[in-house]
């Protein structure tokens, strides 16, 4: 009896050192369009990924509030579906009513499970809502991210949204910079359709292995007679990845 204390202890203190090294098991959250917008009036979706990490299998309960915490702005709502998630995703519902007003509003997803609490971040720019006689302009999902590839061109593709309020004049669509500059080398869109006359237009993006590695700040304008619109977007362009040795 004697002789098996040690192995004993051995085993123990092995034991314990291996429970050290095994992280708690925990989630994240990550929004599939951390800077959305919304017209007055309007709703939208965005997908809410649940990141499980070490076998963590508790259900995650969901909220959204300001930044830091706090109640949303007057005219906000949203829902998210399932509140309570035990899987790997959920749909957040984000509603701006007609009294909303117009701005940029710094948002927070909170998820808790048991003592565990993770929050991922959201940009929500709310636009007015067009005149009667005009329009408006969204992009879904407002920001992309491409690699740039080593040679050749790759391509990433978004919706843009046209709110009409008694408007039927034909939009013609274009990207730019932010400051209204011409996209940068190795950057290049085109929209189908360019003249959109009914409530959508596909923005299809190509970064070739001429542009630069950065986040640029752009913008989609239409143009509809006398009357411009524009719609923030950004695109992230990063290095490709390096090949280990």
């Amino acid at each position: 009896m004697k002789r098996r204390l040690p192995l004993l202890a051995l085993a123990l203190a092995m034991a314990a050192c291996v429970t050290q090294q095994n992280p708690d098991p925990s989630f994240t959250l990550s929004a599939a369009d951390s800077s959305p917008t919304l017209v007055q009036g309007t709703k939208r979706e965005l997908s809410v990924a649940i990141g499980r990490q070490s076998g963590f299998g508790e259900a995650v309960s969901l909220s959204l509030e300001k930044k830091g915490g706090g109640s949303l702005a007057t005219g906000l709502s949203y829902s998210f579906s399932p509140k309570t998630a035990s899987g790997s995703s959920s749909t957040l519902t984000l509603e701006a009513s007609t009294g909303t007003a117009p701005g940029v509003y710094d948002l927070q997803v909170t998820g808790s499970a048991g003592k565990a609490t993770q929050y991922a971040y959201l940009t929500l720019t709310v636009q007015e809502k067009p005149q009667p006689g005009s329009f408006s302009l969204t992009v879904n999902p407002s920001s992309r991210s491409l690699e740039r590839p080593a040679s050749g061109s790759v391509n990433a593709s978004a919706e843009v949204s046209i709110v009409r309020d008694k408007f039927s004049e034909a939009v013609s669509l274009s990207l730019e910079q932010a400051d209204g500059k011409p996209l940068p080398t190795g950057i290049s869109a085109g929209f189908s359709p360019a003249s959109a006359t009914g409530g959508s237009s596909t923005l299809t993006l190509t970064v070739s292995a001429q542009a630069q590695a950065g986040s640029y700040s752009l913008r989609v304008k239409g143009t509809a007679g006398s009357t411009t619109k524009y719609a923030p977007f950004t695109l992230s362009v990063t290095a490709p990845a390096t090949p280990p040795p």
